[in-house]
């Protein structure tokens, strides 16, 4: 008998902005006996799909402590994972330029559970977040980032943010 499988969904499942890889977070409330079901489900290689690791109960999901961004940077906080989900995300960004990690005060106030996109209208890479602070406003700024504070004060009650209230409809990619 196979063991049971479960999967909290696209919260767990992360695309690179140009959805050429994909992160799979498991151990809070995703099993990672669920990898191999998402694979074949959306006809994705183990290839282009970067299995990691949470470790820190605060971070349920993969969305509350990773968010891969417009230009290609991955947002995360590394207190969130394992040394060999260190490792992948590392590995996955191509290069430290690519990576912004977050202090932990910063991933407390839901700053990874973000969205990020090119606007149609300006061309600008934006980045909608509940939070920024003063240091991770400066670094996304200062890698070409528009970032837009929306109001979610009460939805972080719940336990999410921007992340947790979008679907991805603009983001396809064919399989099979």
């Amino acid at each position: 008998a196979k063991p049971y499988q479960y999967c909290e969904g696209n919260a767990e499942l992360s695309p690179t902005s140009d959805l050429s890889l994909y992160f799979f977070g498991w151990g809070q409330r995703t099993a990672e006996s669920s990898y191999e079901p998402i694979l074949d489900f959306f006809s994705l290689s183990k290839s282009d799909v970067y299995k990691v690791r949470l470790i820190d109960e605060r971070f349920y999901h993969l969305d509350t402590c990773m968010a891969p961004l417009a230009l290609g940077h991955i947002l995360y906080y590394p207190g969130a994972f394992d040394k060999d989900g260190l490792r992948t995300i590392h590995e996955g960004a191509g290069s430290e330029d690519a990576l912004i990690a977050v202090t932990e005060e910063e991933a407390m106030a839901f700053s990874c559970n973000s969205v990020s996109f090119i606007s149609p209208t300006s061309g600008a890479a934006v980045i909608v977040s509940p939070n920024f602070s003063p240091r991770l406003r400066a670094i996304l700024e200062g890698k070409g980032y528009v970032c837009e504070r929306v109001e979610y004060d009460e939805f972080l009650l719940s336990g999410g943010a921007v992340r947790c209230t979008v679907a991805d409809i603009a983001q396809t990619r064919t399989v099979g």
